[in-house]
C-alpha cells in the first residue's frame, strides 16, 4: 500500500497537467513558411530534372485541401508564370480542426531566362547558368489566402 500510494499520486499529477494543455491556436487564414528545395541545381528543361520544393502549414478551421481544386499556387519571379498544384482533401481531426504540416512538390524544372538568348531552352547558350525563385501561397476552402512566401534561389544549368 505504501509504494501504491507515491505512484497513484504521480499519476494524478500527470493526468491533471495534461488535461491542463491547451491545443495550438492557428488563425482561420492559413499561414506558409518556405522550408527548402531538395537539391539547390538542376537541369533546365521541362522534363529533364526535378526537385522538391517544401514549405510549412497552419489552418485554423482545418478546411485546407481538396480532391478536385487546385489550391497552391507557385509563381516563377522572372516571368509572373503560374504553376497550380493540389493540397488532396485533410478529413477533420477532433474537436479543434486547426492542422498543420508539411507540403511537398515535386517541381519538374524550367528553362533559362538569359540577355541575347533567342529562344528559352534552346542552344545557343550565353551563360551556363540562371537562377530562379518562386512565390508561394495557398488558398483554402473558404477563400482565404495565405500570406506569400519567397523560396530561396533554385540555380538552373543551361545544358
Amino acid at each position: 500500500m505504501k509504494t501504491l500510494l507515491p505512484i497513484l499520486l504521480v499519476c494524478g499529477i500527470i493526468h491533471f497537467f495534461g488535461a491542463c494543455v491547451t491545443p495550438p491556436e492557428y488563425s482561420d487564414v492559413p499561414e506558409i513558411e518556405f522550408l527548402s528545395f531538395s537539391k539547390t541545381e538542376v537541369r533546365q528543361g521541362f522534363t529533364k530534372d526535378t526537385t522538391i520544393i517544401t514549405f510549412s502549414f497552419t489552418d485554423g478551421d482545418g478546411d485546407l485541401g481538396s480532391d478536385s481544386i487546385r489550391n497552391i499556387f507557385l509563381i516563377d519571379n522572372r516571368t509572373g508564370n503560374e504553376e497550380q498544384f493540389r493540397i488532396p482533401f485533410i478529413p477533420p481531426q477532433g474537436e479543434n480542426n486547426g492542422i498543420s504540416g508539411e507540403v511537398e512538390i515535386e517541381f519538374f524544372s524550367t528553362c533559362c531566362i538569359l540577355p541575347n538568348q533567342p529562344q528559352p531552352c534552346f542552344p545557343p547558350f550565353t551563360q551556363d547558368r540562371d537562377t530562379v525563385s518562386f512565390d508561394i501561397y495557398i488558398e483554402d476552402q473558404a477563400g482565404n489566402r495565405s500570406n506569400t512566401v519567397t523560396t530561396s534561389n533554385l540555380i538552373l544549368l543551361c545544358e
